[in-house]
């Protein structure tokens, strides 16, 4: 018996040793792991290109392209990345903010006799609006202009830093910040929970998420 035991028991294979990958599964195996990674080549530098146009729309102060830029890299990233989402969410959030307080200095300063400011502002859009910043003769106007404007404490509020990933570090460790960010067109609105031990790696995050806004 012992025999016959032994006997079935050299019989007995290994189903995984002898499973058949039929070929056209194999392929597309292939093929998608082909496509994969196709797909993060082209992501990592898509992700380069909108962070070089970050930093040259921070060096321009182009308040627009910041917000989009930086927009767009805290949605491209939430899932990979939960906790630098929110640092570009935030950068998106205050570029929305300047964006919206010159507007209102705009407005306010609509008369250039106003005051110096108003005179400089004034000066500032209409260079900007004939598009001759890249005017020699201009270009040293509007750059003397932005010098100027840089004394006055409105312009400042106004002014995006390069060092924006300092921005969530300012808060209060204290509290937890709820930010709610709407995009351009107000189709989603984005959010994100922290604070700033979160960013420091002492804590736990809920990264930026979005949903439909309608």
């Amino acid at each position: 018996m012992d025999s016959r035991t032994n006997s079935n028991m050299n019989q007995v294979t290994n189903p995984a040793e002898n499973e058949w990958i039929p070929e056209e599964l194999l392929a597309e195996f292939n093929r998608q792991k082909s496509d994969l990674n196709h797909s993060m080549s082209y992501l990592a530098q898509s992700m380069e290109f909108a962070l070089q146009s970050l930093n040259l729309s921070l060096v321009v102060q182009d308040k627009i392209l910041i917000r989009d830029n930086s927009l767009l890299i805290s949605d491209t990233i939430g899932q990979f990345d939960p906790i630098t989402s929110i640092i570009y969410l935030t950068l998106s959030q205050s570029a929305n903010a300047s964006i919206y307080t010159k507007n209102v200095l705009k407005q306010a300063c609509s008369i250039p006799s106003d005051s110096e400011l108003a005179s400089l502002f004034t000066l500032m859009n209409r260079i900007k609006a004939d598009e001759t910043i890249t005017n020699a003769n201009n270009g040293v106007v509007y750059r003397t202009v932005m010098e100027r404007l840089k004394t006055y404490w409105p312009w400042k509020y106004m002014t995006i830093r390069s060092q924006y990933h300092e921005l969530t570090k300012e808060m209060p460790s204290l509290f937890n910040f709820l930010v709610l960010h709407y995009s351009s067109n107000g189709d989603v609105l984005y959010e994100a929970l922290f604070n700033s031990k979160t960013l420091t790696g002492k804590g736990t995050t809920t990264g930026a998420t979005k949903g439909n806004a309608k």
